[in-house]
């Protein structure tokens, strides 16, 4: 993954964490459609970076929205340090 796609998938990451946050506030309502956006920006970062050639066990983990983000974060982590090498 170069800079950019890091830099993207970090973006993706934010707004998925910032919707997970939100649902603990919101309305019973709110919050089905707040799972909805959650379950579909984590299939698109999925797809759009090809997550499960760094974590194969990723997309079992999706419908936990806390495990997905470490397992985001790690892959993060993991790719900024290849790249600062």
């Amino acid at each position: 993954m170069n800079e950019t796609e890091i830099e993207n998938l970090k973006l993706g990451l934010k707004n998925i964490i910032l919707k997970y946050h939100s649902l603990a506030k919101a309305r019973q309502r709110e919050k089905v459609t707040i799972e909805a956006e959650i379950k579909y920006f984590t299939d698109k970062l999925i797809l759009d970076f090809d997550l499960t050639e760094y974590d194969n066990g990723i997309k079992e983990e999706k419908h936990k929205t806390n495990f997905f983000i470490q397992d985001v974060e790690r892959i993060i982590q993991k790719e900024e340090s290849k790249a600062s090498h």
